[in-house]
């Protein structure tokens, strides 16, 4: 293969992966085109030079009319390349600075988790390394009923129990001080979050620029909203979709990774919350085992029509006027509702 055969092949595949960029806004796609453009550039040069170039003997250029034709197309769709890359750099520099922070809000999110269950495997092995202590004790103290020694056993016996004690107290009091502290980071989420039609349309602007750089996840994204906004809107009354999980898998996948549309869902009137583990369930198998310092949800908390019927009616109005705004912006990029939204 010719040295310009495989520049054009080079070529080819750089404007392959601009068209992936400009379609689906991945970065790799982007720096694929990128890398492939400062090469062909020096190629390009290389070639413009010897299309100026004449034979030292015959004088004539040194390349024929059909290949000054193709070299000469080649530098076009190059200086095209260069100049599209040009245009939408600064796009991919804040897709891929999204990107960055997504990642570290992840690594951040699952080292606290690796964390607390990392605190939770300790105390439960203290508390059964004192249950053990205490059977031991125990143990020894009735296969010696007629050893002079027996007061000594029973005395050990009852420091291992009160040991014991001691550390399911300890595990107790940790259990408690870590869900305060959630139950503390939620409630400062919950009052920045803001409510009303107003703090809705602000976070769905910040999810729709987000979600336009990365279409891949777009889609799902909006129709999971759609789904639950409009189930609350047709069915206010009903239990449906009052109480998300945030731990379910679809949830997380679709909905809980990107923070402004966790956010909008709290402008509509849900409360993330930390759920006590005595009262969790294990109905929802799509749900990963919970942490014995709770769960994380959010609970729609709308005003009790009968006590506040006017504060009850703006409450609608405001979901209803978000299902609109959520069923204009997925008909503008053209994304059909989920079979499980209410229409």
């Amino acid at each position: 293969m010719s040295a310009f055969s495989k520049s054009l092949k080079a070529l080819e595949a750089a404007e392959a992966a601009l068209r992936i960029w400009e379609e689906e806004r991945t970065v790799s796609a982007f720096d694929e085109a990128s890398g492939s453009a400062e090469r062909l550039q020096t190629d390009a040069d290389g070639f413009s030079r010897r299309l100026e170039e004449v034979d030292a003997l015959t004088q004539e250029p040194r390349y024929g009319p059909k290949m000054r034709e193709r070299v000469k197309d080649f530098l076009t769709r190059q200086q095209r390349l260069t100049e599209a890359l040009e245009s939408t750099a600064a796009a991919a520099a804040a897709s891929r600075a999204q990107l960055q922070v997504q990642a570290e809000d992840v690594a951040r999110e699952k080292e606290e988790v690796e964390r607390a269950r990392e605190e939770e495997h300790r105390m439960r092995v203290a508390a059964k390394g004192a249950e053990l202590a205490e059977r031991i004790g125990a143990t020894a103290l009735a296969q010696a009923e007629d050893d002079p020694g027996r007061a000594e056993l029973r005395e050990a016996a009852e420091a291992a129990r009160l040991q014991r004690k001691a550390a399911e107290e300890a595990a107790e009091q940790e259990r408690i001080r870590l869900h305060q502290e959630r139950e503390a980071a939620c409630r400062a989420w919950q009052a920045g979050a803001g409510t009303g039609s107003e703090a809705f349309q602000a976070h769905l602007a910040s999810l729709l620029a987000l979600l336009d750089e990365i279409p891949a996840d777009r889609d799902a994204c909006l129709r999971g909203l759609h789904v639950i906004i409009s189930n609350r809107s047709r069915k206010p009354e009903a239990d449906d979709y009052k109480l998300l999980r945030c731990g379910n898998k679809n949830f997380a996948r679709d909905i809980g990774k990107f923070e402004p549309a966790k956010l909008c869902l709290a402008a509509l009137g849900y409360h993330l919350k930390i759920r006590r583990p005595e009262i969790q369930d294990n109905q929802n198998a799509e749900v990963d085992a919970p942490s014995e310092v709770g769960e994380e949800i959010l609970e729609m908390i709308e005003p009790n029509p009968e006590a506040d019927l006017d504060g009850w009616a703006a409450w609608y109005e405001t979901l209803s006027s978000a299902v609109t705004s959520l069923t204009s912006e997925m008909d503008a990029r053209h994304i059909k509702p989920a079979r499980e939204a209410a229409l």
